[in-house]
């Protein structure tokens, strides 16, 4: 790997859950940074990404039938920051598979 490779800590995304699944545990005095993301959901489910319990946009993403994703690719600034102490959940408005990857830092 060269030397000016930079590493971004990652984890699989796995969840089915209605309502919020915690992705990225909070760490008391740390916000935390989202720098890549994609998600596949297996049928139709809206998915709000949250700050704790705050919802960063306005607005849910909705993914339809089976293999819909959305990606968000890196490029050198963090799409999502959340505040000191909060987790980064993934909220979704049914009991749906939904899978994915995540890479993000704290700080």
């Amino acid at each position: 790997m060269p030397s000016n490779t930079v590493v971004i800590p990652s984890l699989d995304i796995n969840v089915a859950s209605n309502g919020d699944n915690s992705i990225i545990p909070a760490i008391a005095d740390k916000k935390i940074y989202v720098w890549k993301l994609w998600l596949v959901a297996n049928a139709a489910v809206s998915v709000k990404l949250r700050d704790g319990t705050t919802d960063f946009n306005g607005f849910a993403i909705p993914l339809t039938a089976q293999g819909s994703s959305i990606t968000f690719f890196y490029d050198h600034v963090p799409y999502w920051e959340t505040s000191k102490g909060n987790a980064f959940q993934i909220n979704l408005s049914g009991a749906v598979q939904v899978t994915g990857r995540i890479y993000y830092t704290y700080e």
